[in-house]
């Protein structure tokens, strides 16, 4: 705390600036280093303590039985840890962490994390084992801190993401190769603290908004509507952000003939010539108990922090849009896109329905992929060739039945004309 004083007055000040005008008020001077200060600390500390039990506990890339030995003696440390012990304290303090209300700047814990390891090569044996990028002088001290801190946040960076196909329950989730180590410790040096990082993890901050935002077109229908007009709705395969919807394939304004060649075609019963077929890519979206604390905040932030670009309140706007009744939901969750573990559709349906309520969005992201699905849905022949398949091709039963009753018409029809012909004609 004196050297926190004397050094780093800066930081101090730094820290008042982050909070309420009133949280730190000048005529309580001596209040806040004997009340405020010494709660961030604890707070602070708390935080590593937390991160780094939860690094510790982490199985290696490679696990032999010396190391499953050793990593079972450090759980079994653990053990009567109230957090560890228990796992849905565990999952609690997580959310706790992301609540906006409750959140440390991050640059503190960078700074004082920093401070901590500062002086390594004099108290180089007071630094764990399990730490050796710290103990060896390898890597800055804030790198790592942020590596623990996307370890312990795991849950929700994998928030609409598939798993690595070389995962395994042998395997820690958050295992990538150093290259995308690299890069995600650089995308998140710049966060402002938990929350943000959440925001981070379910956004691609890198896409632009479209020059058309502005016009906020909305999409006019629902999933179940753009089902019957023929829109394909699937899930990306790769990996990816929570807010990347796309549309497949790109379809453009001059595509009036069947362009099978290159993609943007298909046969007659999902789409040709100038029937184009559409399909939406919506990554997953598991929907739980805790789902509606998270966007809550996260959207939050973003109407504070993030005014001009609100991708996460564009996204569950779009899913606003789309999802009307609890017939939209019984089609997302058939298609896989939403992973229901609320029990029943009714509850995803409302909880999406008015998350979006006092959420005022300037700008929307996805204006362009809006105007597509409304253009799709205008057109009536993809409505009568999708009602056609739907009813007459949904499946191999229902389409044999189909060729076989056109088969006995066509015959039906020749044998009357053969009947008249030789009534009448001959």
């Amino acid at each position: 705390m004196n050297e926190l004083k004397k050094e780093d007055g800066k930081l101090v000040e730094r820290i008042k600036r982050s909070y309420e005008e009133d949280s730190f008020e000048p005529e309580n001077e001596k209040k806040y280093w004997t009340d405020k200060i010494p709660m961030i600390l604890q707070d602070a500390f708390f935080i590593f303590e937390l991160f780094l039990r939860n690094h510790e506990t982490q199985p290696p890339d490679r696990e032999d039985d010396e190391k499953k030995k050793q990593r079972a003696e450090k759980i079994k440390k653990y053990s009567g840890d109230y957090i560890w012990r228990s796992p849905w304290v565990k999952a609690a303090t997580k959310q706790d962490l992301i609540l906006l209300e409750n959140q440390l700047p991050f640059f503190v814990l960078i700074h004082l994390f920093d401070s901590i390891f500062k002086h390594r090569s004099k108290n180089i044996d007071g630094i764990p084992d399990y730490l050796p990028e710290l103990k060896n002088n390898e890597g800055e001290p804030c790198d790592f801190l942020i590596q623990i801190t996307c370890e312990f946040f795991i849950d929700y960076y994998r928030f609409g993401k598939p798993c690595p196909k070389e995962s395994s329950e042998n395997k820690p989730l958050f295992k990538y190769s150093e290259q995308e180590k690299k890069q995600l410790v650089s995308e998140m040096k710049q966060i402002k603290h938990f929350t943000d990082l959440i925001r981070k993890f379910m956004c691609d901050e890198t896409v632009m908004y479209p020059k058309s935002s502005e016009a906020l077109t909305h999409c006019l229908y629902s999933a179940r509507q753009l089902d019957n007009a023929g829109v394909m709705f699937g899930r990306p395969m790769d990996a990816t952000y929570l807010a990347s919807i796309n549309t497949w394939p790109d379809i453009k304004d001059d595509d009036k003939c069947c362009q099978w060649w290159n993609g943007r075609g298909c046969c007659w019963l999902n789409g040709c010539c100038w029937i184009n077929c559409l399909q939406l890519k919506i990554p997953q979206l598991k929907v739980q108990d805790n789902t509606e604390c998270i966007f809550r905040n996260v959207m939050a932030l973003e109407q504070f922090v993030y005014p001009d670009e609100p991708r996460i309140c564009n996204y569950i706007f779009l899913l606003d849009q789309l999802i009307d009744t609890v017939e939209d939901v019984d089609l997302l969750v058939d298609k896989r896109i939403i992973e229901n573990w609320l029990g029943t559709n009714k509850a995803v349906a409302a909880l999406v329905n008015k998350l979006c309520d006092h959420i005022v969005t300037p700008r929307f992201l996805y204006t362009d992929i809006c105007d597509k699905l409304n253009k799709h849905q205008s057109k009536r022949l993809n409505v009568a060739r999708s009602t056609l398949k739907r009813v007459y091709f949904k499946d191999i039963w229902t389409g044999c039945g189909t060729v076989v009753g056109l088969v006995f018409l066509v015959f039906s029809l020749f044998s009357t004309y053969s009947t008249i012909k030789n009534l009448f004609f001959v």
